[in-house]
């Protein structure tokens, strides 16, 4: 439904790891594509790590750019993956992102506006409030164990 409200090409979820050596990773957890988009096989190792994105979603605000205004080593991943723009949202768990919810436009060079960010934002808010749901589940079942 996402993908057809806006138009979109891809969309996705990847959750933040941290390796045993201390370094972050993102993982993929999901992806949608639009029919005429080809399926990507899930790459734990294909998303790069990027320092600029981590101090956005730290701020919780959201990667929203068109190719030709990211900085040069994301253009370069996103021309790889055909992407004309990109719009992450980060999910946040006890005030530290865990991942993000990814849409990507592979036709248009567009800006994203503010009804769409907020439907992101939405998507994201309602991951989060399951993700606490279950903690809390998880946390009453806990206590019934003696």
């Amino acid at each position: 439904i996402i993908l057809e409200a806006l138009d979109l090409s891809r969309i996705y979820l990847y959750t933040r790891k941290s390796l045993p050596n201390g370094e972050e990773t993102i993982v993929q957890e999901n992806e949608v594509s639009a029919i005429s988009v080809k399926r990507r096989v899930a790459n734990n190792t294909e998303f790069p790590y990027f320092k600029r994105w981590n101090a956005l979603f730290e701020s919780k605000l959201p990667v929203r750019s068109d190719l030709t205004s990211l900085p040069a080593s994301e253009q370069q991943w996103l021309n790889a993956r055909d992407t004309q723009s990109i719009l992450a949202v980060p999910i946040h768990y006890n005030d530290n992102w865990q991942g993000f919810i990814g849409v990507e436009d592979m036709l248009n060079s567009r800006q994203w506006s503010d009804s769409e960010v907020d439907l992101v934002k939405s998507l994201a808010s309602l991951i989060q409030q399951k993700q606490l749901s279950r903690h809390a589940q998880t946390l009453r079942n806990s206590n019934l164990v003696f």
